[in-house]
Parts: C-alpha cells; sequence; structure tokens
C-alpha cells in the first residue's frame, strides 16, 4: 500500500509498465521553445506544430487521411507542409468546427499563427 504523501514520477512509471517506450524518441531531448527569437523560425515552427498538431496529425493519428505529418522529427520532404501550407494556416485562423487544433482551444493564438505565417513565408 503506498502512503499518499509518496510521488511517483508519471513517465517512469508508464515507462516501468510497458506503456511507454521512450528510446522510440531518439534524437532530441527536448523541444526548442516556440517564443525562444534565438530560435530559428524553422525549429521554433516545427517545434509548435508537434506540441499543437502533431497528436493528431502523424501516420498514426486520427487525422492521418489528411496526409501531414506535423512530428518535429519527421524529414521535411515527408511532412505534407509545403501542399497543405494555405490549408494549414487558414485552419489555425478561424474559429469554430473547422479550427484546429481542435481540442483544447477556444481563442484564436494570435503568436503561434504569427509563427506559422513566417515558417510558411520562410519556405517561398
Amino acid at each position: 500500500m503506498s502512503d499518499e504523501n509518496d510521488t511517483v514520477q508519471q513517465l517512469v512509471q508508464l515507462k516501468n509498465k510497458g506503456f511507454l517506450d521512450l528510446k522510440s524518441r531518439t534524437g532530441f531531448n527536448s523541444l526548442p521553445n516556440y517564443d525562444a527569437t534565438d530560435e530559428s523560425t524553422i525549429h521554433r515552427a516545427r517545434a509548435y506544430l508537434e506540441i499543437n498538431c502533431a497528436h493528431c496529425h502523424n501516420p498514426k493519428g486520427t487525422a492521418y487521411m489528411t496526409m501531414l505529418d506535423l512530428r518535429y522529427e519527421s524529414p521535411m520532404n515527408e511532412t505534407g507542409i509545403w501542399l497543405k501550407q494555405a490549408k494549414i494556416i487558414g485552419r489555425m485562423s478561424v474559429l469554430g468546427e473547422m479550427h484546429m487544433p481542435q481540442k483544447g482551444t477556444t481563442v484564436l493564438h494570435d503568436e503561434g499563427i504569427l509563427l506559422i505565417k513566417s515558417y510558411l513565408e520562410s519556405m517561398k
């Protein structure tokens, strides 16, 4: 029986129980902070997309059919970002049924929209 004052590190506990494979996320230790202006726009934007979009927009996510893979570690030529850039910024810039990300948001994130717009413009 555990004492209610005991603390458990959730990621370690999930890994120990076999629910989480931390080795599959190799290649980086942490994502850049999206608002850290000393980081490149590319890295900041890709980190923003990872955090806010990649949970659905990946080959095994609920939005797999969009052909967008917004995981940070995905090679650029496999993300679909170039082909879907107008749709990405359009969906981020509206509220309602078409707004992205759908989960957990009720307001537009102006800083995030500006970051992704800058990123997409830099690709041209």
